[in-house]
């Protein structure tokens, strides 16, 4: 199960969650003033913008209904019982639109074409059911591979294959825990890694962070923020990607690829749709 962190922020006081202002046995006319001051995050994200709380009793009041959205929790409330439930289903927490979730290589362990189903492993997971995710296929998920423009269904799809995948950060609680998939990206090495008249050049980018580890880099415009997701650009690459130096006389060997290295990279044409995109190199050229 996902455990989340709910703060509120608020000047002493405290918060309880009530469906009314109720004093046993039946219901009477109190007065309470709203509290513009209480502030709520989950997971350090803000949640709860521009809801109303009520402070009455030096005590915070705040619909439950509101609150359990913003949870991912299904509520109800009959003969003044308040009811949560965790949905089988997957929701929605208040999340920018925007934002996705990003695994860089994994393996694919199940296909089910009936229910549109790819069960992956990510990389460094060991492999039980605990770590898998279940990537739900839909009309707008798109299936590609890294090096061409061809557009794939999940019948191309085959166990045991290596990917990249992009998905909605909304899973259900469920083991193994179930997400809409945005983009999945076929990793396997083509037979074939020839530069064609359809690579595209980058010239001088400055490398931003190297992980040898997992066989990718980072670049980014000269003079641009190398903290700016929305300037880089993740280059994937292999042990037969071909590296060489204006230095004639230093060794070609991709490991010597360091951040702030200065690089022209021939890369392919085909990008996923993530912020950042990724790609992978066939030629890199460090100056």
């Amino acid at each position: 199960m996902l455990s989340k962190k709910l703060t509120i922020t608020l000047i002493g006081t405290s918060i309880l969650l009530c469906t009314s202002l109720i004093a046993a046995p039946a219901l009477k006319h109190v007065k309470a003033m709203l509290n513009p001051t209480v502030q709520y995050t989950l997971d350090g994200n803000t949640i709860l913008k521009g809801t109303q709380t009520l402070n009455y009793n030096n005590k915070n009041y705040v619909s439950v209904a509101e609150l359990a959205n913003a949870l991912g929790l299904e509520v109800s409330y009959k003969d003044n019982v308040v009811s949560f439930v965790t949905p089988t289903t997957p929701v929605t927490p208040e999340t920018p639109a925007s934002e996705s979730i990003t695994i860089a290589k994994a393996t694919i362990k199940e296909i089910s074409l009936e229910t549109k189903q790819v069960t992956i492993l990510p990389e460094g997971k060991t492999d039980e059911v605990n770590n898998y995710i279940v990537l739900n296929i839909g009309d707008d998920t798109h299936i590609k591979h890294y090096l061409n423009k061809a557009i794939y269904k999940i019948n191309d799809l085959k166990t045991g294959m290596t990917i990249s995948a992009t998905h909605s950060p909304a899973m259900t609680r469920s083991i193994p825990p179930q997400t809409a998939a945005f983009t999945i990206t076929i990793l396997e090495e083509d037979s074939s890694t020839e530069i064609t008249s359809e690579a595209i050049t980058l010239d001088k980018m400055v490398v931003a962070e190297v992980n040898h580890k997992e066989n990718y880099f980072t670049v980014t415009p000269q003079g641009a923020d190398a903290k700016d997701i929305n300037v880089q650009t993740i280059i994937r690459y292999d042990q037969k990607t071909k590296l060489s130096f204006d230095d004639s006389s230093k060794q070609s060997n991709i490991n010597s690829l360091k951040v702030g290295s200065l690089v022209t990279l021939r890369v392919s044409p085909a990008m996923t749709l993530s912020i950042p995109p990724q790609t992978f190199v066939l030629e890199i050229q460090v100056h």
